[in-house]
């Protein structure tokens, strides 16, 4: 039986295209986004869509073989680490107990 991994990365709107654009290269076309949402990070790091906290996040996630899940994130890694620590931008992994397709 093949494992799965649900991939969920959440960060800055602005870089939804991009972090779409590297599945999208990784031959990935399954996914969803939910665009436009609010959140706080931490005391100096928030995305409420108001004029003292500007800006929204995404959250894009997929389901991914293990292995493929893998090779993802690590490309996901390098970028999160050329980005500004202000930018959100995380990466959570979980296992999938059942995938049906």
């Amino acid at each position: 039986m093949k494992e799965y991994k649900l991939l969920r990365i959440v960060c800055d709107s602005s870089l939804e295209d991009e972090l779409v654009g590297m599945l999208v290269e990784e031959g990935i076309e399954e996914y969803t986004i939910f665009p436009s949402l609010k959140g706080s990070w931490e005391k100096s790091k928030k995305h409420l869509d108001s004029h003292v906290w500007p800006g929204s996040d995404s959250i894009i996630f997929t389901v991914l073989e293990k292995k493929e899940c893998e090779r993802v994130v690590e490309k996901y890694r390098i970028k999160k680490e050329s980005l500004d620590y202000y930018i959100t931008f995380k990466i959570i992994v979980s296992p999938v107990e059942l995938y049906l397709k």
